[in-house]
């Protein structure tokens, strides 16, 4: 998809179905890459790391919005996957 916002929808369903995490993983990598400084892309890669077990990759991307006195809300699923 030529969209971001679909294609982040696309990796964030086909993570949390579990299906062709191989793709949702290029798809996510792909918006953040895109729009480094935007949360809710960072937050689908992350929650797609999550769910494809790679705790550690996901917290990595999370970290540096983590020393926040409370975390963003895009957070809060991916952070307790991980």
């Amino acid at each position: 998809p030529d969209d971001p916002d679909i294609r982040n929808n696309l990796a964030y369903f086909a993570a949390l179905t579990g299906q062709n995490l191989a793709l949702a993983l290029r798809l996510a990598e792909a918006n953040v890459q895109a729009a480094p400084g935007q949360l809710r892309p960072l937050a689908t890669l992350a929650f797609v790391h999550a769910q494809a077990g790679q705790a550690d990759a996901a917290l990595e991307l999370m970290q540096p919005h983590l020393g926040q006195s409370a975390p963003p809300p895009e957070f809060a699923l991916p952070y307790g996957l991980a």
